[in-house]
Formats: structure tokens, C-alpha cells, sequence
């Protein structure tokens, strides 16, 4: 017998109020897509690797996991990007908004939302760094510096 939230669509979030982060994602299924993600995360192949960082350190004990509904006549869509934009308002960050590259070797996490606030000079300066870094391998504090001063870089 299928389960009520089976085939129920809307918004899953996965909230660390310890960390400030929170995991969002939409679906038709809202059970299936829940057992799915916590079995990825517990087998450490959850695709989502600063999700997946946080689980090894904390466990699933340190997640609210809340279901989001849609309002009547608003969308999935609508209702995710509502979702998003009350986390943010209220100082939490995205595990979906942050991307983990490799300098040196070592994982530097940037904020692509932040990234979007900025104006082109300043992601042409993100740009810059990067790929300098990429091509020269300046001291990654440099870049992590740099980076902080624009409020892009997350430690």
C-alpha cells in the first residue's frame, strides 16, 4: 500500500537551526524524494556535497525536515522560490546556493547567490581570482581573503 505524501508534490527542506543551512528541493512525491535523500545522505552519495559535508559532522538528529505546500493557485515553482527567499530573510543559508571548487587541492565553498548580488565588476574580480589562482596557484588564503571581502567566501 503506497504511503499518503507518496505522490504528494511540493517543497522538501532540510533544516540544520544550528548551522543556519538548509537543504531545499521540489517534488512530486514528497515521501519518496524524503526517504531517497536521507538514504543518499547516510550512504554519503547525496550529489549536493555541502549537504552531505554537514551530515557526516552533525547526523540526521540535526535536521528539521519540513514539508511546503503550495497556497491555493501558486505554483511548485512559486512556492520554492517563496521558500528560498523566507530562508535567506531570515539568515540562513542555501546548501543549493553553495559551490564547492578546488584550489590547490583544497575545497574552497562559495556562494553563487551572493555571487549574483554582485555587481559585474566584483564577478569579474571573483572571475579574475579564480582563474589566476587556477593558472599562477597563489596562496589559497589570498584568494579565501579576497574572496571574503566581497562576503562570497563561507567558512
Amino acid at each position: 500500500m503506497a504511503r499518503k505524501d507518496e505522490k504528494v508534490a511540493g517543497i522538501y527542506e532540510f533544516c540544520n537551526e544550528e548551522t543556519s543551512f538548509s537543504y531545499v528541493g521540489k517534488s512530486g512525491g514528497l515521501g519518496a524524494i524524503i526517504r531517497s535523500v536521507k538514504s543518499k545522505l547516510k550512504k554519503g552519495t547525496f550529489h549536493n556535497k555541502s549537504l552531505q559535508e554537514e551530515y557526516v559532522e552533525h547526523g540526521i538528529d540535526a535536521y528539521q525536515i519540513i514539508k511546503h505546500f503550495p497556497i491555493e493557485g501558486e505554483s511548485i515553482a512559486d512556492l520554492l522560490l517563496r521558500i528560498e527567499k523566507e530562508l535567506l530573510e531570515d539568515g540562513f543559508m542555501l546548501h543549493n546556493n553553495i559551490e564547492v571548487i578546488k584550489l590547490d587541492g583544497e575545497e574552497v565553498e562559495i556562494d553563487k547567490y551572493k555571487i549574483d548580488e554582485l555587481s559585474p565588476s566584483q564577478q569579474e574580480i571573483v572571475s579574475t581570482l579564480i582563474n589566476a589562482f587556477i593558472e599562477h596557484s597563489p596562496d589559497v588564503s589570498i584568494v579565501k581573503r579576497k574572496l571574503a571581502e566581497i562576503q562570497i567566501y563561507t567558512d
